[in-house]
C-alpha cells in the first residue's frame, strides 16, 4: 500500500516485478505490460494481485497462463541468433572458399593435397 500510496512508476514496477517473480513465482513475458502497469496501478494490492493473475503478459507460477519455451523474459531462444550468424559464416565461408579455388585454380593445385582433386584426373 504504501508503494501504491506513492505513485512513482519507477518504483511501482520494481514492486510489480519483485510480487510476479517472488510471491507468485511467475515470468514477466512483455516488460512493455509492465511499464503500462507501473504508470496506471490499481488502487489495491487486492486489485493487483487479481489483475496479475489474469494477464496475458505473464506466464507460470500462480498466473493463468502456462510458460512454454517460447515465452519468458528472455527465453525468445537468444541462442537462436548465434546460430544463425554461425551458419551464416559458414555458408559465406564456403562460397568464399570456392570463389577462390574456382578462380586460382593452379594454386589450390598446389597447396592442397592431391586427394582434393581426383575427379580432376579422369
Amino acid at each position: 500500500q504504501i508503494i501504491l500510496a506513492q505513485k512513482d512508476p519507477k518504483k511501482m514496477e520494481i514492486f510489480d516485478r519483485r510480487v510476479i517473480q517472488t510471491t507468485m513465482g511467475a515470468r514477466i513475458v512483455a516488460d512493455k505490460e509492465l511499464k503500462i502497469l507501473a504508470d496506471k496501478p490499481p488502487p489495491s494490492m487486492y486489485d493487483l494481485r487479481r489483475l496479475l493473475e489474469d494477464a496475458m503478459w505473464i506466464c507460470g507460477g500462480m498466473s493463468k497462463k502456462r510458460c512454454s519455451l517460447w515465452t519468458g523474459s528472455g527465453a525468445t531462444l537468444w541462442w537462436w541468433r548465434y546460430a544463425a550468424l554461425g551458419l551464416l559464416a559458414f555458408i559465406a565461408g564456403t562460397i568464399c572458399l570456392t570463389f577462390i579455388c574456382v578462380r586460382f585454380k593452379k594454386q589450390c593445385h598446389e597447396i592442397l593435397p592431391a586427394k582434393c582433386f581426383d575427379s580432376d584426373s579422369e
